[in-house]
């Protein structure tokens, strides 16, 4: 049970990435893209892809820190506090590199 972390931060990862992969071909699976206002559907798809790949590092990364720690060191504790720090911090990044990801799709739109 003390791998639990790790696994599901691989699932949810990995869940993501597909679900990226599923995106980066069609607008319509993008939730609410009827309030999307966008000139090249394929182009915002393909963004938003990308920013969904970069929100999938951080809970691979912090799976992995957990799992590295729980084989390196005896106190489970610690270790599980330091992956989910590596993952809110992961999440802050991951969040602020997609705004600007998809920040690029309205500088691009208005010129």
């Amino acid at each position: 049970m003390e791998y639990a972390f790790s696994i599901l931060m691989f699932v949810f990862s990995g869940m993501l990435l597909l679900y990226a992969a599923l995106v980066a071909g069609n607008f319509d699976m993008i939730p609410r893209n009827y309030a999307a206002k966008v000139s090249n559907k394929k182009e915002y798809a393909k963004k938003f892809a990308r920013v969904l790949r970069v929100v999938a590092i951080a809970p691979a990364v912090s799976g992995l820190t957990a799992l590295a720690g729980l084989s390196l060191f005896e106190n489970a504790d610690i270790v599980i506090v330091i992956s989910v720090v590596i993952l809110i911090t992961g999440m802050i990044i991951s969040i602020m590199t997609g705004v600007k990801i998809m920040s690029k799709e309205t500088e691009e739109a208005q010129d």
